[in-house]
């Protein structure tokens, strides 16, 4: 049996990574209605939100942002390449 410290923590945890994902997901949103726009994006949002794809473990989301920074014509340097790397190391959900 858990003990009710544990199982806060827990909880506490499992919200702080939902609206940590939450986050993620309105900075993909705004990134994809700029590009529909045709607003001009910089590679460093898209290694900002690489980065936090990989402290949440967001695989799936960086694999597109990658893609979307090729579709933009943004050079990937080292950097990119291991935000992208570490976002797949700490992928928790599996996807």
């Amino acid at each position: 049996p858990k003990s009710p410290l544990g199982e806060e923590v827990e909880n506490q945890i499992t919200k702080a990574r939902a609206i940590a994902v939450a986050q993620i997901d309105l900075g993909y949103n705004t990134l994809r209605m700029m590009r529909m726009r045709k607003l001009p994006t910089e590679s460093i949002t898209y290694k900002a939100l690489i980065e936090a794809c990989g402290r949440c473990g967001i695989s799936h989301r960086a694999n597109q942002l990658m893609e979307m920074m090729t579709q933009d014509g943004l050079a990937l340097d080292a950097e990119t390449y291991f935000c992208f790397i570490k976002a797949f190391s700490n992928n928790e959900g599996g996807a």
